[in-house]
């Protein structure tokens, strides 16, 4: 496989790098990450900064919880392992004396059932939809008056933006989806032409950029756009990943309407050709 996809804080680090990987074992490494949290109540590996995030799981560092037992130790340490090849298989996790404790093989056989649905059951699926007993677009508010569709946006989105990073737009029209003021991308490619592209890209938009020596290998780029709503500045950290040839931008807002911002790097995206992209715009 080669798509880079998933949840940042769960994304193996195979699939970071963006070389191809086996999507079995990249899955294990998602399921130890789920373990993780599921046994501590807080993430393996997390961070504010993407960029800082994604070095951590290509290195694997990570820290086990003191309440983990021995053997749920041994299991994980296990499965978080980053090079793939020695990487737990779902065999050795079901043969593992920690996940033998209380299993019972039947558990397996019983998913090997394929349930057959017939064409009318399919279509009964959707009767509810105009079945007046159905929920309202009122019953759908939550207590404190949230709209749980845009609840259940923000939730399938899975991006690990904060509430407190995002605009809730105001009006008629209730709440709606935050609108992010950092989106992050992944470009193909070595630092000198992610460079030249980015700067490409953004002169099509703004009429003026500067670039800035940033801390260590990474550079930044500031500018601004005259928008729908008015001026949007922006900086774009730009950071060769530790993997090579993978350089993450970091698009912050500065200044402006955060959906005008949202747009700009819609447009950017665009500019710099999804060939280039290993990922769609990621919140951050």
């Amino acid at each position: 496989m080669s798509t880079v996809c998933g949840t940042p804080n769960y994304v193996a680090p195979e699939v970071i790098k963006d070389r191809g990987y086996n999507g079995f074992a990249a899955d294990v490494w998602s399921c130890g990450i789920i373990l993780y949290v599921m046994l501590s109540g807080h993430q393996a590996f997390d961070d504010d900064n993407v960029k800082a995030l994604f070095n951590k799981i290509e290195r694997g560092e990570y820290r086990m919880s003191r309440y983990f037992s021995d053997s749920a130790k041994d299991l994980i340490s296990k499965i978080l392992v980053v090079d793939a090849s020695r990487r737990y298989t779902i065999n050795q996790i079901i043969a593992h004396p920690w996940f033998q404790v209380g299993f019972d093989p039947a558990d397996l056989t019983a998913t090997d059932n394929v349930i057959e649905v017939d064409d009318k059951a399919k279509n009964g699926a959707f009767d509810a939809i105009d079945d007046p007993r159905s929920p309202t677009e009122e019953s759908l508010k939550t207590t404190n008056g949230e709209d749980g569709f845009a609840i259940a946006q923000r939730l399938m989105s899975a991006t690990l933006m904060p509430w407190s990073k995002g605009v809730r737009p105001q009006g008629d029209a209730g709440p709606g989806p935050l609108a992010p003021t950092h989106r992050a991308l992944m470009y193909r490619g070595t630092m000198d032409n992610a460079m030249k592209d980015l700067q490409s890209a953004l002169k099509t938009m703004s009429p003026t950029i500067s670039v800035i020596k940033g801390e260590g290998f990474s550079q930044e780029v500031k500018g601004f756009a005259n928008a729908k709503r008015g001026l949007v500045t922006y900086t774009v950290e730009v950071t060769p990943l530790a993997s090579g040839n993978v350089v993450l931008f970091e698009v912050k807002k500065g200044r402006g309407d955060a959906f005008d911002f949202g747009d700009m790097v819609k447009q950017l995206h665009i500019a710099l050709g999804k060939d280039k992209l290993a990922s769609e715009p990621i919140d951050a």
